[in-house]
């Protein structure tokens, strides 16, 4: 159904529930806890991408959607402008396109717009957290131009900035090893932080979008030996 983009996130919040029937780790012969295991959510993540390119699919889903909306909303704003010499529409009906993207619904779904892209952002964040997983620069700049740069909303664009804040944080895992399960690396968060974010222009940055580029900021900085903070 991802592949066909066919009640998407419907399937999306499914698939996650049976990923979590796994268990997140297994004993190994030596009685440790491990992930990399066919069996444990990892082990199914990674599987999915394997066998059937997951994470490439729900990038090019919402792709999809993103150009299905957009479309919506041009034709509406071509209306609205067609009919502004019409006195008998009221001014408030004239303005609805401007207030209707963040709830809009597509094909009878019952998700608006922003809930459509937060259910696909959990997910992918899902699968990046919970396997081994990494996304390339590529992905990196396609889901950037799509919610940042291609934002049809201030709404949207703070989705993703709280995305990649999120992204940040390891979920807590009985395995001492199990850290590294982010949604970047260290080499990830720079190149987000020098080729996205300080493209910002400073003035139009949200409190979000502010905390994630001082949040990325200090990693950055602090890793390079450029920035040292009291108290550590």
């Amino acid at each position: 159904h991802v592949q066909q983009s066919s009640k998407v996130v419907q399937n999306l919040q499914l698939l996650q529930q049976l990923i979590q029937t796994h268990p997140r780790t297994t004993k190994t012969w030596w009685g440790t806890n491990t992930t990399q295991n066919n069996n444990t959510q990892a082990g199914v993540i990674e599987r999915l991408e394997r066998d059937y390119a997951i994470i490439d699919h729900l990038l090019q889903d919402l792709a999809l959607y993103k150009t299905t909306v957009a479309s919506i909303i041009d034709d509406d704003k071509a209306a609205v402008a067609a009919a502004a010499t019409d006195k008998s529409i009221s001014p408030r009906s004239r303005t609805k396109t401007r207030s209707m993207v963040q709830t809009l619904r597509v094909d009878d779904s019952s998700f608006g717009y922003l809930e459509q892209i937060k259910i696909r952002q959990d997910f992918l964040l899902f699968l990046l957290t919970h396997s081994g997983l990494r996304l390339t620069r590529a992905q990196y700049r396609s889901i950037w131009d799509h919610l940042v740069s291609g934002a049809l909303c201030r709404e949207e664009m703070d989705l993703c900035y709280f995305w990649l804040l999120r992204g940040s944080i390891p979920p807590h895992f009985s395995s001492s090893n199990d850290s590294h399960y982010r949604l970047y690396n260290q080499t990830d968060q720079k190149y987000l932080f020098e080729n996205c974010l300080l493209r910002l222009p400073a003035a139009q940055l949200s409190d979000t979008g502010y905390l994630l580029c001082v949040s990325f900021f200090c990693s950055v900085n602090k890793r390079a030996g450029a920035l040292s903070i009291k108290g550590e």
